[in-house]
């Protein structure tokens, strides 16, 4: 079905955009290899199980790494 092929693309589409956007993010905050990995980790997980999920996991990276990641 068209419609669920457009479906699928606009989501490919989305997390790609999510999936560069967290490594812009990463890059810039200067972060370790290995704090870089968990973040990446928990992301995937996250993506997993839905967007509000990624957004929730999201916001909890971010408090993560202000608090100084894995020391």
């Amino acid at each position: 079905d068209q419609a669920t092929g457009e479906r699928a693309l606009r989501e490919h589409k989305r997390r790609a955009d999510l999936d560069s956007r967290l490594g812009d993010a990463l890059r810039a905050s200067g972060i370790n290899a290995a704090d870089a990995l968990a973040v990446q980790a928990l992301y995937a997980t996250a993506g997993q199980s839905g967007s509000h999920r990624i957004v929730s996991a999201l916001r909890a990276i971010e408090a993560w790494i202000r608090e100084g990641g894995a020391r």
